[in-house]
């Protein structure tokens, strides 16, 4: 009996991960994606050594102000809360507009202003100066114009480095804005877990997963074929280990380019073949619990063994229908991904309910 409690105990652990760690990834990588998303807010840059107001000689060395070296604020609250301003230079005390001072003095070649020769030697013996000044417009990319400020100030390092992730080129956003696709299907899973930084969230959690499923198909043989006394191989064990080696290839291969004809293919081959090996191994699980429920009757809750059957065939049926739903007729993108996203989220539920079915070894009589 010993080695059976550690048995369930074992398979309570793994099937109750295998319900967290997913959820967690799917539902924090949404979070994740529109969180980023509602950073409108950045990184304020300025010129080398600037404050404002402040007044920069222009001279040779900054290219008569045409050229200076800008630098990136360290913290996202070092940012003036309104827009600068820099359009007037001072010529030997005489304003001039930026536009005019630029037209009238240089040329522009190859992405760079050039001071025009017959002005070279009047630059020289001039007090050039440019002026910077805050204006009455409100900065709408410093972070002290926006609510979540005071949030901001308890823990700046959480925004510093969201802010941070968006400014690296490798990111991409998923969605243009918020959005909720368990309710109105504004874009698909892979779209939003397979970019950057999502991506690092939500593919370990994934591998993770895979691992633990192993674990929890090979804990249920275990589990079985010590209640029976035998040692044999069930259908349930073959289809879940399948899938969980389909699942971890369709993570892996999850953000490949979508150029390649043949890859893309691939990648829906092994999706299809996840979901079905997933409901065969559920679905043959299910059927093993029931012929076995006099043996296990007292390591489970009876309750729970038929709310689980009957949660298995339902999904089945579902899934079925959602099939024969999307081969007749032609849904709007949507609603394929509205049930994509509540599809996988219950599907989760099998782990859940194998995680509150087994007693614990204590309550064991």
């Amino acid at each position: 009996m010993n080695n059976l409690n550690f048995l369930i105990k074992r398979l309570r652990r793994f099937a109750f991960l295998l319900f967290l760690i997913p959820t967690i990834g799917l539902l924090g990588s949404l979070f994740f994606n529109n969180i980023l998303v509602t950073l409108n807010y950045t990184f304020h840059s300025y010129e080398e050594g600037n404050r404002y107001p402040l007044k920069m000689l222009c001279n040779i060395e900054n290219n008569y102000c045409m050229a200076f070296k800008t630098v990136k604020a360290n913290k996202l609250n070092d940012c003036p809360k309104y827009i600068i301003e820099d359009d007037d230079i001072s010529i030997n005390g005489k304003k001039i507009n930026l536009n005019d001072y630029t037209s009238k003095y240089f040329f522009y070649d190859n992405g760079r202003y050039y001071l025009k020769e017959d002005f070279k030697k009047f630059f020289l013996d001039a007090k050039i100066e440019k002026k910077f000044y805050e204006t009455s417009d409100i900065n709408l990319s410093c972070i002290k114009n926006w609510k979540s400020y005071s949030i901001y100030k308890k823990i700046p390092f959480f925004f510093d480095f969201l802010s941070s992730l968006k400014l690296n080129p490798k990111y991409t956003a998923g969605t243009s804005e918020v959005v909720y696709p368990f309710l109105y299907g504004e874009s698909s899973i892979s779209n939003i877990v397979k970019r950057f930084p999502v991506n690092f969230f939500f593919k370990p959690l994934l591998y993770i997963s895979s691992i633990f499923m192993l674990l929890y198909w090979l804990y249920y043989q275990r589990i079985f074929n010590f209640v029976k006394d035998e040692n044999k191989i069930t259908k349930f064990f073959i289809f879940g280990i399948l899938s969980s080696i389909f699942l971890f290839l369709h993570v892996f291969l999850l953000g490949t380019p979508t150029e390649n004809i043949l890859l893309t293919k691939i990648r829906r081959i092994i999706i299809v073949l996840f979901i079905f090996c997933e409901l065969a191994a559920q679905f043959f699980l299910a059927k093993r619990i029931y012929i076995s429920r006099e043996l296990i009757a007292s390591l489970t809750f009876r309750t729970i063994i038929y709310l689980k059957i009957i949660f298995v065939s339902a999904i089945i049926i579902i899934s079925l229908l959602i099939i024969i739903i999307l081969t007749t007729y032609d849904l709007s993108s949507r609603v394929d991904y509205f049930l994509e996203w509540n599809y996988f989220l219950i599907l989760l539920l099998f782990y859940l309910l194998s995680s509150i079915m087994w007693k614990l070894p204590s309550t064991h009589r």
